[in-house]
């Protein structure tokens, strides 16, 4: 699944801008994400105490991140939409001493 990106990019050659903005916010979630199971949910949780791990509580740090990767990939997604409205619409008002 992380590999598809990366041969578009072999082919098409380096994303720019936004795309490569995701695509580096992608790869770090995934390992944070991944460690962040490994610790708490995974062979890691031993450290903790016993209460904690029968808690619902130790899944939350994995959750989040992939909440906040989902919010930052939206955010990117809605700038794109806004910067593309903006070029079809062109500027409303002219600047001033631009005529």
């Amino acid at each position: 699944m992380a590999g598809a990106p990366d041969l578009r990019q072999l082919v098409k050659g380096p994303a720019q801008g936004r795309h490569r903005m995701a695509r580096h916010l992608w790869r770090m979630c995934l390992a944070l994400f991944i460690a962040a199971g490994s610790l708490f949910t995974g062979p890691g949780a031993v450290i903790f105490p016993a209460a904690w791990r029968s808690s619902g509580w130790m899944s939350l740090p994995e959750n989040l991140t992939l909440l906040i990767m989902l919010a930052w990939l939206l955010g990117l997604a809605w700038a794109g939409l806004r910067q593309r409205r903006r070029r079809q619409v062109g500027p409303s008002v002219t600047p001033v001493g631009r005529r």
